[in-house]
């Protein structure tokens, strides 16, 4: 069981002082602050998980497990936007600043039954399987309040962060129940030392009631899995899957567009394909990865003018996302190890009726790399000392969508290609020691105080990566 009570100040970050095609992101002093004082998002999350497992004898067993979680987030708090007029005049330093709250709940459940066999022998061939069934609950209840325009002001001048006395009223709740269930066999069958295969298929059915209204979109839904291993000899695998997904979770929700249709599943599929090997020993290893991913009927929730969600959705059309990746990882002396990694993605809207062909999501670079160096003292005085150090790269992204028309919720302006964020570099150190039952570490993050920006909410918040900053964590092993 996991328990977490969160509160904080939700911060919109800063802000764009252009139209949207042109980077000119306005660095924020962090003294200053779009909101108000006194807003405030609570979260408390409750996740609990029980399961049984009966070894049967002979490499079969049976597994029954209970999975639950309950979500309850509320808020309260300021959002400002770029004033109508802001093309025409440039003064994109003026934002309209509204104030609303929100409130959403929402309570899982999932019952899982597996019966599985491991090693299990029938000639020359070996088997590993899982037939399985499970079912699922979704239960959600959104509620937004009315959205109160308080101010206009100048992010270029000081900030008045005192909120003025408004009373918000709730609105109507927006109203989510599914239920699913699933059965499912999957098996990975081992042929010779050279060839193994896995295969899978799962079939899921989904019904649910939004706001009264009763969709079964789910239907008979049939997602395959298949995949190859080769091993053309020792340490060395070359591999090919195909997957097939279907998300049924949300297949309920209601279109924007007249608040009575169902959205119906989304569905993805995965071509991987690539090799991993073992090199001297197993102290290197190297493994390479081309993937493709296609998601259909992609949907997104409507938000109001003050970023808040209304319970409903629209079409995004589908997405199609291909790349490799790459990564290096391994222990090149006794006392030292070393991990690289390097992946590039090309994402891009396909069919859409919001988002232009070939754009790309927001925040999706093409390239990104990381490198991690630690070394650790096994000898002499300082015996249980390590260090080490990293870094990471994220290119070039678009920090806004490029929409054919207005978008609710969304600061975009439509039509217009969006600006691209500058590549940024953080590097990040650590040192640890250990003494008895005690492990002691202290963390140097974003060592050169580098700084980058991420959206959020379809470009309604623009945040800085975290500055500078020192951590200490004391553990204490019993």
């Amino acid at each position: 069981m996991d328990y977490l009570h969160d509160s904080r100040t939700p911060d919109q970050g800063t802000v764009n002082l252009s139209a949207d095609s042109v980077n000119n992101i306005y660095e924020m002093p962090h003294d200053k602050f779009l909101g108000f004082s006194t807003d405030r998002q609570i979260s408390n999350a409750l996740s609990y998980m029980a399961h049984v497992t009966r070894d049967l004898g002979d490499g079969y067993s049976v597994r029954v497990a209970y999975a639950g979680s309950d979500l309850d987030i509320k808020s309260v708090r300021a959002h400002v936007s770029q004033l109508g007029n802001a093309t025409s005049t440039g003064n994109y330093n003026l934002r309209s600043r509204r104030y609303s709250g929100s409130q959403r709940n929402d309570k899982n459940g999932v019952l899982q039954i597996d019966f599985m066999g491991k090693d299990i022998q029938t000639g020359s061939i070996k088997h590993t399987f899982n037939v399985g069934f499970d079912y699922r609950w979704f239960n959600a209840k959104t509620i937004g309040t009315n959205s109160m325009l308080v101010d206009t002001i100048d992010v270029l001048a000081g900030i008045p962060n005192t909120a003025p006395s408004v009373t918000l009223t709730d609105g109507t709740p927006t109203t989510t129940r599914e239920y699913a269930y699933g059965l499912l066999f999957q098996e990975v069958i081992t042929f010779n030392q050279y060839l193994k295969a896995s295969l899978g298929l799962r079939y899921s059915q989904v019904s649910g009631i939004s706001d009264n209204t009763i969709s079964s979109t789910g239907g008979d839904v049939w997602d395959p899995l298949f995949g190859v291993i080769i091993t053309p000899f020792k340490d060395f695998n070359i591999f090919a899957s195909y997957t097939t997904t279907t998300s049924l979770r949300g297949a309920a929700n209601l279109l924007l567009e007249d608040r009575q249709t169902p959205v119906g599943p989304a569905r993805e599929k995965q071509f991987e394909a690539g090799f991993k090997s073992e090199w001297f020993g197993n102290r290197l290893r190297f493994n390479a990865t081309w993937f493709l991913i296609r998601n259909n009927n992609l949907t997104y929730e409507a938000l109001d003018e003050s970023g808040n969600g209304t319970g409903y959705y629209i079409k995004a059309g589908n997405l199609t996302r291909e790349g490799i990746e790459l990564d290096l990882t391994g222990r090149l002396l006794e006392n030292m190890d070393v991990v690289f990694g390097y992946s590039y993605l090309d994402a891009a809207y396909r069919d859409s009726p919001y988002y232009h062909e070939g754009s790309s999501p927001m925040n999706a670079t093409r390239h990104t790399a990381n490198g991690w160096l630690n070394y650790s003292i096994l000898s002499g005085g300082l015996r249980n000392l390590s260090f080490g150090v990293g870094v990471y790269y994220v290119g070039e992204r678009p920090l806004a969508e490029y929409t054919y028309t207005v978008v609710p919720g969304h600061d975009v302006q439509p039509n217009t290609p969006p600006f691209m964020a500058d590549p940024y570099t953080t590097v990040n150190a650590h040192v640890s020691y250990r003494y008895k039952n005690y492990h002691i570490r202290a963390f140097f993050n974003n060592i050169f105080d580098s700084t980058g920006y991420t959206a959020y909410y379809r470009g309604g918040y623009l945040n800085p990566t975290d500055p500078r900053n020192f951590a200490v964590a004391l553990n204490y092993i019993f």
